[in-house]
């Protein structure tokens, strides 16, 4: 019921999404859009009420039909002319994080600039079930210093976050 699948634009630019659509799950945007550093949720179409009333903010680009497979997948997302623009395939064993296989975590993409086919590039949510919609960081990395630093970077991001079958 509170499964979800978070798309984020991390450019500069606003995405058009229509007729873009996902594999892995059945859904194709009608229409939207994502203005720069915007996210949305498209969610589970169950319980859609549910998701809802637990997430209040979350903003909610729609609903897609099936589940997220708590034991890995392939999900894709297709322009509309159905080329792969974002593609991951995720798994329940090492080296993909062990607490994002169903039992409450959820997957979040750690860094916009490195792999989404590199499982390091993957952790289980911070919080448990995730926090769909919110931004709770960027990037955060040491520069040569040794400083820390919190920084936006540009390019395309879909972050693949779901709890399945909460």
């Amino acid at each position: 019921t509170f499964e979800f699948i978070e798309l984020k634009n991390t450019s500069g630019t606003t995405l058009d999404l229509t007729g873009v659509s996902l594999s892995g799950v059945r859904f194709t945007f009608d229409e939207g859009a994502l203005a720069p550093w915007e996210s949305g949720v498209l969610i589970r179409n169950d319980d859609p009420a549910a998701f809802i009333a637990k997430y209040p903010n979350a903003p909610i680009l729609g609903t897609y039909a099936g589940s997220l497979s708590n034991s890995g997948e392939e999900l894709r997302l297709l322009d509309p002319d159905g080329q792969i623009v974002y593609s991951v395939n995720y798994f329940t064993e090492s080296p993909w994080p062990s607490a994002a296989d169903g039992s409450g975590s959820s997957l979040e993409l750690v860094s916009s600039i490195g792999s989404e086919r590199d499982p390091a590039n993957w952790r289980a949510s911070l919080v448990p079930r995730g926090t769909p919609g919110d931004i709770l960081f960027t990037e955060v990395s040491r520069p040569g210093d040794g400083r820390r630093s919190a920084e936006r970077r540009g390019g395309e991001e879909c972050r693949s976050r779901g709890s399945p079958h909460q």
